[in-house]
């Protein structure tokens, strides 16, 4: 039998592994014996058998082993491990933690623990999601993993959505309707939800997309089906559904926000993805697909985690197939250094600071994929950097001097340097190839998050194959590189006027061929650099409170009129919709410049457009609708000490029953800004009807304070622009 592998996921209760295999219209389930096992390292060869034997002894092992791995990545030398075959795959923590526990957590070192059982099931067998296999004699699959160009199957979706019969979602209450792609299911409960399996049944999808399935969706339909007694039958997924979920939802700091993640609601046989998963939204279908490929991570699986994970789970992959066993709770600590060193290591990327105010003709160029580039062009891995074997190595890092193994090739640059390739082959083709631009302009936008957060895992402490003297090692050539960049453009008779990680804003002074620069500096450094384009002008905007330039806040007019915006309320999730619009209509004007004193020209015609806006908020003729913030919530209700606008929109949902946890969104209206009425300060979205008068005050202050982040170079305070306003 040859088809698709849709999905794969551990069957707990048989201990076996569910393979679901798409072939044409239909799709099937096969079911592997698999027995997963870790792995526990000891000095002592007479200890590692006595612990067998007693493991084997009290039944917390089916059997035991002595096997020879891979267990430092520092090393190619293998040792006697301990391979242990637990009874049930729900017993792998349990017996886990009991051995980790019996040496007091520092005599063993365990392995391979909390290694997904699908994505071990899928290495072993040299298998990966959405690849094109046979099943016999033995599961094979055509085509390879890292292929750029590659068949997929055609994926039947639909959208569902549900809507509860109050204002507020709520368990407790009644389902008022169900849309399931065209079809609207409305009427008594109980029928509709037995349409809704009935539509799902003679539809067929392979893929479920919801908004927010997860958190409520789901949950929310499978208790609305016990309700009704209908929880035997009720049924989304090919097979049985398991209404149950195994973790708890948890908030944890990312990238310096906080994120909220539910607990998964998976389907068996076919796929739900939450639409409101950051890979989701970032990437869509096209690049989940591509990503899963990658990873080794079933489809349904990476809907829900973070690039840095699926990044990671390459690693996991890369290593395992070199033969190493995963250690469990890595703890690496940081090398000694003095505090001369540490003063020196401990440094970002490079910055040069921007000269405030509007500058023609300046040409941006960057180099595609920086840091991912130089861990593969200086072999920077955990292994490879201050290396025992190469201590006189050539090989060393600008101002640190760490040298570098020269003998191998390490484990990160071997991950990276693929991936690096594939987004260069995907920016090539979404232009060569036209029919297929949506995929991979999807494609190449996602694994720029994953070769971003790759460096970000560097100087992770709990990343797997984290280390610190990587992370600094990467922004040391960074930081060499750019300043190179700067002398040889300086060369060229260009001047810098702004430079930030791997990007630099250059006054040409007459030079034009700005292509041929870009080619001469990628040979002389050996990373591609790109020219991003020359604008016709170009306003660098200062900090909030100074007069020095602020270092991602600016916005230009391309030679091919497209307009690029960076740091301002365009730019940002929580703005309400008629400070985008002001914006908007403002950027209208100012776009009709093409250079520097018609732009200054145009500038009381832009503030006409505030004015404009101002008026409407001031008469109250803007729909409520337009005036919603959004916030995401950075701690509990009872972890804030000062009253605010989120504070009262959360006591607003707490009354209705509703508790939001850190890094969800909240959605509200200002109604009275200086009242402590929580009530009377905010109204929620899903309490929005006629009666509701926003606090006119209040937007008209966003406004002003958009309209400066505007035109503050050109001397416009908020005051300043208050005063223009009409009364």
């Amino acid at each position: 039998m040859r088809g698709w592998i849709l999905d794969v996921y551990p069957d707990h209760d048989t201990n076996t592994m569910a393979l679901w295999l798409k072939t044409g219209a239909r799709c099937r389930k096969l079911v592997y014996d698999y027995e997963p096992c870790f792995y526990v390292h000891h000095p002592s060869l007479w200890e590692l058998r006595a612990l067998g034997r007693s493991l084997e002894r009290t039944e917390l092992a089916k059997r035991t082993d002595i096997v020879e791995k891979r267990i430092d990545i520092q090393s190619t030398r293998r040792a006697d491990v301990l391979a242990v075959y637990p009874p049930a795959y729900s017993g792998i923590n349990e017996c886990a933690h009991i051995i980790d526990s019996r040496g007091g957590y520092y005599d063993y070192r365990l392995f391979n623990v909390d290694v997904r059982l699908s994505q071990q099931f899928l290495i072993e067998r040299n298998v990966f999601p959405l690849a094109l296999a046979d099943t016999s004699p033995r599961l094979k699959a055509h085509g390879g993993q890292f292929r750029v160009n590659y068949r997929v199957p055609n994926l039947r979706t639909v959208d569902l959505r549900v809507k509860c019969s109050g204002r507020f979602p709520s368990n407790h209450l009644p389902i008022a309707g169900i849309t399931v792609g065209d079809a609207v299911l409305e009427g008594a409960e109980e029928d509709i939800l037995a349409g809704l399996c009935s539509t799902i049944r003679e539809a067929n999808p392979d893929i479920i997309f919801t908004e927010n399935g997860d958190s409520f969706t789901l949950p929310y339909l499978y208790y609305r089906a016990t309700v009704n007694g209908l929880a035997e039958e009720f049924r989304l997924g090919r097979e049985k559904d398991d209404a149950r979920t195994t973790k708890k939802a948890r908030s944890y700091f990312s990238y310096g926000s906080i994120v909220y993640k539910p607990p998964a609601r998976k389907l068996k046989g076919r796929l739900h993805i939450d639409r409101s998963s950051f890979i989701q939204e970032e990437g869509g279908l096209h690049a989940l697909i591509d990503l899963a490929r990658m990873s080794n991570l079933p489809l349904q699986t990476l809907a829900r985690l973070s690039p840095g994970t699926a990044i990671s789970a390459m690693q996991v992959q890369q290593a395992i197939r070199d033969g190493y066993v995963i250690q469990w709770k890595k703890n690496r600590p940081e090398d000694f250094k003095t505090a001369d060193m540490l003063l020196l290591a401990d440094r970002g990327g490079f910055i040069f600071d921007p000269v405030v105010g509007i500058h023609d003709g300046i040409v941006e160029v960057d180099f595609i994929s920086l840091y991912p580039n130089i861990m593969h062009a200086f072999n920077i891995s955990p292994e490879t950097i201050l290396c025992d074997c190469c201590p006189d190595s050539r090989l060393r890092v600008p101002e640190l001097l760490y040298n570098t193994c020269e003998k191998r090739v390490g484990l990160i640059p071997r991950v990276v340097k693929p991936l690096v390739q594939r987004r260069l082959a995907f920016k090539h083709m979404i232009h060569t190839r036209p029919e297929m631009k949506e995929a991979f302009e999807q494609r190449s936008d996602l694994l720029k998050w994953v070769l971003v957060t790759c460096f970000g895992y560097t100087g992770y402490k709990n990343a797997r194959f984290g280390r610190i003297e990587c992370h600094e090692s990467i922004n040391a050539y960074a930081r060499d590189i750019m300043i190179r960049s700067m002398n040889i453009a300086e060369d060229f008779g260009y001047d810098v006027l702004h430079g930030i990680i791997d990007s630099l804003w250059l006054t040409p002074n007459g030079y034009k061929d700005h292509g041929f620069f870009c080619r001469y500096v990628s040979r002389a450094i050996g990373i591609p650099l790109e020219l991003q384009g020359v604008f016709k002008w170009l306003v660098f905007l200062p900090n909030k409170g100074s007069d020095t330039g602020a270092l991602n806040r600016y916005y230009g007019l391309f030679e091919n009129d497209r307009l690029k915006v960076r740091g301002i309320e365009l730019r940002k999730h929580d703005t309400p919709v008629i400070v985008r619009k002001a914006q908007e209509a403002m950027f209208d004007v100012l776009t009709r410049a093409d250079n520097s004193e018609e732009f200054k020209a145009l500038i009381p015609d832009a503030i006409d457009e505030l004015k404009r806006h101002y008026a409407m908020v001031r008469r109250r003729e803007c729909p409520v609708e337009d005036m919603i913030v959004s916030k995401r919530v950075s701690r509990t209700l009872e972890e804030y000490s000062v009253f605010n606008d989120q504070v009262a929109a959360m006591l607003q949902l707490k009354k209705q029953g509703m508790a939001i946890q850190p890094g969800q969104k909240l959605r509200f209206v200002i109604c009275d800004s200086t009242t402590k009425d929580p009530g009377r300060r905010v109204r929620v979205a899903e309490m929005l009807d006629g009666d509701v008068n926003y606090d006119a005050g209040k937007y008209c202050d966003l406004l002003l304070r958009s309209g400066e982040s505007i035109l503050a170079p050109f001397g416009y305070t908020e005051e300043r622009l208050k005063r223009e306003m009409p009364v």
